[in-house]
């Protein structure tokens, strides 16, 4: 059941694994945000800024904005019962849009109680719509974790070369930065593993199946984006081959693609399905289409290694 304490914006909040409640302290937008925080025509009276349509939510979380005139703001969820908002907290982002600043509302909520998947919300001014936004709740399968502890490290976050260390906060049941990272893995650098390859779909159905061989990979990327790949494959007798492409960072996440050669006659494309690098390790797994003097090939791949300390 969705619970809330007290009517007024100065309510005391009581922290419990059931609840919905209101928060009584000021929600504001920089003023670096208030551009996106406020309409863009002056007619407008008020706004739902969190969540966001198609926003993800979990843990403990504010259903926030502002209004300009309201005697009182409700947010209602899938058609249930509104429930009342704190309203009447200092957002000085408003002072030009409405003439005044006590603007702010907001709604603690515990995502954990509603069931996974998309929720609708709409609030209300005096029971009229002026907001309204679908967001998906992600949950782990409980109402409030207790005494769950961890954390995890993003790489290339916020921006490339820096990184953050999440933590679990119990309070919020959520994930919380601990910590901003200066520096963070580098692709470049001599890698020691194996490269390991399923063919398929051979012009000769003789070479179909696994393959693979330990590794010398020599990398370089300049520029966060032209990756070559040097590989001294130890086979008798070993060859080497050599892997070009583009690499993409998008978000913390890398791909890369391109053409390869080899100097015993085998070339092609590749693509990666995933690529994960941290200090000591690297991995590429992906797909490739081969040829080599006349005999070609699909195949599945995976190269990477370990680096020394």
């Amino acid at each position: 059941m969705l619970m809330h304490d007290g009517d007024k914006p100065g309510a005391k909040l009581s922290v419990r694994s059931n609840f919905v409640s209101k928060l009584g302290r000021s929600v504001t937008c920089s003023m670096t945000l208030a551009i996106a925080c406020l309409p863009t025509i002056a007619s407008a009276t008020g706004a739902l800024e969190n969540p966001q349509p198609g926003a993800h939510e979990s843990g403990i979380g504010v259903v926030s904005g502002w209004h300009c005139d309201a005697s009182k703001i409700e947010i209602e969820i899938d058609g249930t019962t509104p429930i009342p908002a704190a309203y009447g907290t200092s957002r000085d982002d408003t002072q030009a849009v409405c003439g005044k600043s006590d603007t702010g509302f907001s709604l603690l909520i515990n995502w954990n109680i509603l069931s996974p998947g998309p929720h609708v919300l709409r609030a209300l001014a005096d029971g009229v719509e002026f907001g309204r936004a679908t967001a998906s709740v992600v949950t782990l399968g409980a109402e409030f974790w207790r005494e769950k502890s961890g954390t995890m490290r993003l790489d290339n976050f916020p921006q490339a070369g820096k990184g953050v260390i999440a933590e679990w906060q119990e309070s919020k049941q959520n994930f919380v930065i601990r910590e901003l990272l200066d520096k963070v893995p580098s692709i470049s650098g001599t890698w020691y593993g194996p490269v390991l390859e399923q063919w398929s779909a051979c012009s000769n159905a003789a070479y179909n199946g696994n393959h693979g061989a330990n590794a010398i990979w020599t990398i370089n990327m300049s520029g966060n984006a032209n990756l070559v790949i040097n590989g001294s494959i130890q086979t008798n007798p070993p060859f080497s081959c050599t892997y070009r492409g583009t690499h993409v960072l998008s978000g913390a996440s890398h791909s890369a693609g391109g053409t390869f050669t080899c100097d015993n006659g085998k070339q092609g494309t590749w693509q990666t399905s995933q690529f994960q690098v941290s200090d000591r390790g690297l991995s590429l797994t992906g797909d490739a289409h081969w040829s080599q003097y006349g005999l070609t090939c699909q195949a599945k791949f995976l190269i990477g290694g370990f680096r020394h300390l």
